[in-house]
């Protein structure tokens, strides 16, 4: 194969593409000429032992190319896939607190296993969660629970819409910013076909198990299978979730706050709303060290993200100084296997408490805490980079 050939397919390469992709045996038969150009751009590949005239197999990259070629034509709008690899680990992690032998069917599992979260059975080449790995899936379920009830992640186990498909696919849960439309969107690998990521038979169903079981009407958009609003939407579909949409709600709404304070911590521009600063490593001033903690201040309180003693990411939160607390609440800890995870769990869980000053957390602007932002600039006059880039020792 020459694999410096990398000029786009001509029309009739396209053609014959599509003709194979859309077939069952997904084989390229057409003239010799077109095959061997094809397979000399990288887009398809012979049978080795097969002395088959005609017949050549689709790469991944051909297949891809060819389906979203295909859909083009027929005018539908292709998304970009949802790849992020956070999104994946999640889903990965998920699935596999679904399985008691605590089994990860995910394509990621080696990302897993240098994370400490998952370990390899040499034998028989599988990977299952650590302690940790299954802490983590755990905390992460917590926050799922907000969305996805307990009842409904059976009905969706139930229906042939688990989490891994082909072990390159896997779901998570959100929710709309406006309308409070809770959904689970299908995530894949970047290499995984569209072709084969875009079915949806068993979300078909789901539809209607949902519906019959538990009252939730959903509907298909995309990717993604959204629920019915928590309040009456404007197609008037309201879910029975079993308990007061108020309190769902507040608990939605936490979760958004958490994803938004994150979002700004990794905002580093002039203005962001939150100060960050580096915490030195001890030794000599005129040697590069990394550095040992990120501060940063959120409302009347001071958040420290470091490394635990088990290399797992941990956020303390103490009272700032002259906060103004009459009585400084006592520090609190959370981790997670990734920064965000413990940065988002200490957002939520602060997300109805009070400052020092009687506001609610997230909701008002406080002068009194202000002042203390701006005190914290005194105290920590380096702002530092991005997190997402950091690592910590």
């Amino acid at each position: 194969m020459n694999a410096t050939d990398t000029t786009a397919p001509t029309a009739a390469e396209m053609d014959l593409m599509i003709k194979a992709v859309t077939s069952r045996e997904k084989h390229l038969i057409g003239p010799p000429e077109l095959r061997d150009s094809i397979e000399a751009k990288g887009y398809a590949y012979r049978l080795q032992g097969k002395h088959v005239e005609g017949v050549m197999v689709l790469t991944q990259k051909g297949s891809d190319l060819a389906y979203e070629t295909h859909m083009a034509r027929e005018g539908v709008t292709i998304e970009p896939p949802f790849t992020d690899a956070d999104a994946l680990e999640d889903s990965a992690l998920l699935k596999a607190l679904e399985v008691k032998s605590g089994n990860v069917h995910a394509p990621d599992g080696a990302r897993l296993v240098a994370q400490g979260l998952a370990w390899v059975d040499e034998e028989r080449g599988h990977y299952f969660l650590t302690d940790d790995g299954r802490a983590a899936a755990e905390a992460l379920r917590d926050i799922e629970r907000d969305l996805i009830t307990d009842e409904m992640l059976e009905v969706i186990n139930q229906c042939g819409g688990g989490r891994a498909q082909a072990k390159a696919t896997g779901w998570i849960a959100g929710v709309t910013q406006f309308e409070q439309r809770v959904y689970i969107e299908r995530v894949r690998l970047p290499h995984t076909s569209p072709y084969t990521f875009s079915t949806f038979d068993g979300w078909t169903n789901l539809r209607f198990q949902l519906f019959s079981k538990l009252g939730i009407h959903a509907e298909i958009e995309g990717n993604r299978l959204y629920f019915g609003a928590l309040r009456p939407s404007r197609r008037g579909n309201t879910p029975q979730l079993g308990e007061p949409d108020e309190e769902r709600s507040e608990r939605i709404h936490a979760g958004q706050h958490a994803d938004a304070v994150w979002s700004d911590l990794c905002n580093q521009e002039a203005g962001a709303p939150f100060r960050l600063a580096v915490i030195d490593a001890d030794g000599p001033r005129d040697v590069y060290m990394p550095p040992a903690a990120w501060i940063f201040h959120h409302f009347s309180r001071d958040v420290r993200l470091d490394l635990d003693e088990h290399g797992r990411y941990r956020v303390t939160v103490t009272a700032a100084p002259d906060a103004g607390w009459d009585t400084p609440p006592a520090a609190a800890v959370w981790t997670g296997h990734r920064a965000d995870v413990a940065v988002k769990a200490m957002a939520r869980a602060l997300y109805s408490t009070k400052c020092a000053h009687g506001y609610g957390t997230g909701r008002d602007s406080c002068p009194g805490c202000d002042y203390t932002a701006e005190l914290f600039e005194e105290r920590y006059p380096l702002r530092g980079y991005g997190m997402r880039s950091l690592v910590l020792h």
